[in-house]
């Protein structure tokens, strides 16, 4: 890792601190609505304010969800200061903080940090880096994350992937570029800022990460809200054109 990016990542272990904190002395969290009817706690709202004022010294542009309409070009931070509120309001541990650099408008570089659990992955441009240790000789694995996921499950059966791995939150993302499980439909309304570290990391790892159209995915309207995504790991590429055909059917 280089030395910007590894004082990147200390600044996100960093704020993990106050997620842990929060975490950990749960009468302080206070949670509020916001308009589009989803939870925003205090937890959320500290961390974005840490994270802001920490990467000024990097003179870039920040978009993250709980600091909206900001000036932006090609290049800027893309960031979720706690992707996985509702986790976190259930006192689950399986929330992360996730982070990209998005370069000519697409996300190259990324961490994914959930303080919690300690588990890190990153890539900075170069290389990738994970804290947890997969079999290499797994079978094929579906990863899914709502229990409405059944539909695709059914699929996943259907042509052959039976293993089925239930994750939260991007903390998914580092795990199926750790080498956990290899394909990923979301159906569901997603961000940018929920995907954008994930799709620097697996994308180094040699997966697709599409839009739920089948289509690459335009990082230059961060605020612009996706209807869902695919991934699929290279060792899944055989089953592209079916999973496509799911996914957009």
């Amino acid at each position: 890792m280089n030395s910007e990016f590894d004082r990147l990542q200390n600044i996100v272990i960093e704020a993990g601190e106050i997620l842990r904190y929060y975490f950990e002395n749960y009468d302080k969290v206070s949670i509020e609505t916001k308009q589009d009817n989803s939870p925003v706690t205090n937890a959320d709202i500290a961390v974005n304010d840490f994270l802001h004022k920490e990467l000024e010294q990097f003179n870039m542009p920040i978009v993250s969800e709980e600091t909206k309409s900001v000036q932006f070009g090609s290049n800027f931070f893309l960031l979720d200061p706690l992707d996985g509120t509702k986790q976190f309001i259930r006192k689950k541990p399986e929330f992360c903080i996730s982070i990209a650099i998005v370069e000519n408008n697409i996300p190259g570089k990324g961490i994914i940090y959930a303080p919690m659990i300690n588990e890190m992955y990153a890539f900075d441009g170069n290389n990738f880096e994970s804290n947890i240790a997969v079999e290499n000789d797994r079978e094929l694995t579906a990863v899914v994350s709502r229990g409405n996921d059944k539909e695709f499950t059914e699929f996943f059966n259907s042509i052959g992937i039976t293993q089925i791995y239930n994750v939260k939150a991007a903390i998914k993302y580092g795990r199926m570029a750790a080498g956990i499980g290899d394909v990923n439909i979301r159906k569901f309304p997603i961000s940018s800022w929920d995907i954008a570290a994930g799709y620097a990391i697996l994308k180094s790892q040699g997966f697709e990460f599409l839009g739920i159209d089948g289509k690459e995915i335009d990082f230059s309207k961060p605020y612009d809200e996706l209807n869902g995504v695919i991934v699929i790991s290279p060792k899944a590429m055989k089953y592209k054109q079916k999973i496509l055909n799911a996914a957009t059917t």
